[in-house]
């Protein structure tokens, strides 16, 4: 799946929340759920380790919402795949410095934003980075 120019993201009752305005990443995945303390733990042995989900919910928290609040996520700059045995692969991202994704809000929201921690696969190509966020007035 890709946005492309013109796509809207609605909410579960169809009202527009997003319109995609510019993509120049071409990696935005929708279908991977984020990932929490329990994905370390299960699928790599790991304890306390930073994940999008703890991340978010700390920003969330002095709305008084957390992870159950909202559905899945957004992941920009990530490429995941199906396979040909219809499995799940997530695969290094083809995004460059500079690349972004523009987003026009339909309603008022409160973002919430992670840059997912895992360090632990592939995703990120194993490399951490920055990511630079910028809410603009028309």
């Amino acid at each position: 799946m890709r946005l492309y120019p013109g796509y809207v993201l609605r909410t579960n009752h169809k009202t527009p929340i997003f319109e995609v305005i510019e993509d120049t990443s071409k990696s935005v995945d929708m279908i991977m759920p984020a990932c929490n303390k329990w994905r370390y733990l299960v699928d790599y042995g790991i304890e306390n380790h930073r994940n999008c989900i703890d991340n978010v919910e700390e920003v969330l928290e002095r709305y008084e919402l957390n992870h159950e609040n909202f559905g899945n996520p957004l992941n920009i700059f990530q490429k995941t795949s199906i396979s040909s045995d219809l499995k799940l692969e997530q695969l290094p991202c083809d995004s460059k410095a500079g690349d972004n994704l523009l987003l026009e809000c339909k309603m008022d929201v409160i973002g919430a934003v992670s840059a997912c921690p895992m360090d632990v696969n592939a995703i990120a190509g194993s490399k951490i980075t920055d990511i630079m966020i910028q809410i603009l007035e028309k």
